[in-house]
């Protein structure tokens, strides 16, 4: 048994990837627009599909809402398009963050948004068979995201769909 533990061990330790520094530093003015609340809403579904063609839902997934700053372009950039976990950034920045949780379709909704631009984030997951005796099942799935810019008392509706790296 003990074999089988060390190799699981390992396995471990070898995934552990090095966080990238923060550059970008907070700035309370780049915040100051996405303050309090608005008359601005967006709306969305996030799914994802599999490559047999299936149609996997973020049902039950929290959907976060952040600002495009300065902080969180380098954050989207590093960690979600180009795959790089990133250290912590200054948690001033999440008071301006929102969530929500999508439905069983997908679906999610935010409304009372100051104007401005957005990335919209969530992740889909399901279980493949591994066909292995001690990992029967892997989690696969990807993060999903979308950019959008709402103005004052506008109504948009947002596909999320994996990053590209483009």
């Amino acid at each position: 048994m003990k074999i089988p533990l060390t190799l699981l061990a390992l396995a471990l330790a070898s995934c552990a990837v090095p966080q990238q520094e923060r550059v970008a530093k907070y700035d309370a003015a780049e915040y100051a627009r996405y303050a309090g609340s608005g008359s601005a809403r967006i709306t969305g579904q996030a799914f994802a599909k599999t490559v047999g063609g299936d149609v996997k839902y973020a049902a039950g997934n929290t959907v976060w809402l952040y600002p495009v700053t300065s902080m969180t372009t380098e954050w989207y950039q590093t960690s979600i398009k180009g795959g790089k976990p990133m250290k912590a950034g200054d948690e001033r920045m999440m008071q301006h963050s929102r969530s929500t949780v999508a439905d069983g379709n997908g679906n999610f909704e935010f409304s009372g948004l100051p104007a401005g631009d957005y990335y919209v984030v969530t992740q889909v997951t399901w279980g493949v068979p591994t066909g292995m005796q001690f990992f029967p099942i892997e989690q696969t799935g990807s993060a999903l995201t979308g950019k959008v810019h709402v103005s004052d008392g506008e109504s948009k509706r947002v596909i999320l769909t994996p990053p590209t790296n483009t």
